[in-house]
């Protein structure tokens, strides 16, 4: 397989509504290039872009010296080569003006292939936006995610902090803890680690980009953090607590028995997994997010239960989000509203409508919360000014075989 991306002016492709084309074992897309620069200039702002691109990730890695319009890559966790070629298209009557596209080709039929390579690339698109129109880009993306199955996770235990004895610290009362969590369905806890005013602006560098939902739903800007890029700014004790906690649910919480087989990694005795990244979240003056859940019920019934339960749409079975805002008192909105019991509602607006009640949560710092991802819950406004609402996610995992497929994305 051999992957190009290529600056071309091609008469097919750009004819082609959706930016997207299949020839033979090829698949491509056009990224037009924007109109408000000089050509030359153009061309060389992309061409340190995707060298920066190249360079950001361990997924591409150089295989010849850069060229101006030319610089090649491989893509080993595909076994395969990637050429970046950077080309201006000659003129001709179909293009007088020397109009110039930047194409990503890939010679395979593997849609995954194709699907991650543009998943990777579109993790930094905010290197090359101002040069090139990405609307092609992203929808093959949103086509690639929707194509899988949800993750099953990783093993708990693989975890930095698995059976640590400071996720003993963390859970002090112990028997209290699991108890609330098994019966409520939330837990709050005040003495997870805290974030300096320095830490709570080093996390800028990644907040560049409202979600892709409508803006009716949520409001926020989101990142998903590696632990590379944890440790990079200063918050590896924060990731290491959010990975840590599965591990010990694992081994302390009573946890109800599922009625479907668990999928690998997960096991009878250790049922719960965790992902590779925890999400960061910023929320701003009026920013929120409507009541939802966090894993839904779907419309498709499980076949092997004889109450015949309706599928849920992922994985994800505890939800714990440790707040990182110092200083950041009640009146200044940004609440965390919980519904407990209420994993069987399918429409999340009934519990507001139906008066169930409810638990707001401050999203004080060193404030962790962990509750049913299953339950309905919302983020009320931020009402300060200034102040920017921040907080690290991580969905722990319940995987089965109850026939999960996955949501779609946006």
């Amino acid at each position: 397989m051999r992957i190009d991306i290529s600056l071309l002016s091609l008469a097919t492709l750009a004819q082609t509504a959706s930016g997207l084309a299949t020839v033979a074992n090829t698949r491509e897309i056009v990224f037009p290039l924007k109109t408000n620069q000089h050509k030359d200039l153009q061309l060389r702002n992309v061409k340190y872009a995707f060298q920066e691109l190249v360079e950001s990730t361990d997924f591409f890695v150089q295989n010849s010296p850069a060229q101006f319009y030319d610089s090649t890559c491989l893509v080993p966790a595909l076994g395969a080569e990637a050429a970046f070629q950077f080309q201006q298209s000659t003129p001709s009557d179909l293009f007088p003006h020397w109009s110039t596209e930047l194409v990503l080709k890939v010679n395979t039929n593997a849609n995954s292939d194709f699907g991650w390579i543009c998943a990777k690339v579109f993790e930094q698109k905010e290197l090359f936006e101002d040069f090139v129109d990405t609307t092609n880009l992203y929808e093959a993306v949103v086509d690639h995610y929707n194509s899988l199955g949800p993750h099953p996770g990783f093993p708990a235990s693989s975890a930095e902090l698995s059976n640590s004895p400071k996720l003993n610290d963390l859970f002090r009362e112990q028997d209290f803890c699991m108890e609330q969590l098994r019966d409520t369905g939330f837990v709050v806890l005040d003495n997870a680690p805290k974030t300096s005013v320095a830490g709570h602006r080093l996390l800028d560098q990644f907040l560049h980009h409202k979600t892709n939902q409508d803006t009716n739903v949520r409001t926020d800007s989101v990142h998903f953090l590696s632990r590379k890029e944890a440790q990079s700014c200063g918050f590896e004790e924060h990731y290491d607590t959010l990975m840590g906690i599965a591990s010990y649910l694992n081994g302390n919480l009573e946890m109800k028995t599922s009625p479907h087989d668990p999928m690998n990694p997960a096991t009878q005795e250790h049922p719960l997994t965790i992902p590779n990244s925890i999400q960061l979240a910023e929320y701003a003056e009026s920013d929120f997010y409507k009541a939802h859940s966090d894993n839904s019920l779907t419309n498709k019934m499980v076949s092997d239960v004889q109450n015949n339960d309706r599928v849920r749409a992922n994985f994800r079975h505890y939800t714990c989000i440790l707040y990182c805002n110092d200083d950041w008192e009640e009146q200044d909105g940004g609440a965390l509203r919980l519904y407990p019991h209420t994993r069987n509602l399918s429409n999340a607006n009934d519990a507001i409508l139906n008066g169930y009640d409810f638990f707001d949560v401050s999203p004080k710092n060193g404030r962790l919360v962990i509750f049913d991802s299953s339950n309905i819950h919302s983020v009320e406004k931020v009402t300060h000014t200034t102040k920017k609402r921040r907080a690290l996610t991580l969905w722990i995992t319940r995987p089965n075989n109850s026939g999960v497929e996955g949501e779609q994305y946006f």
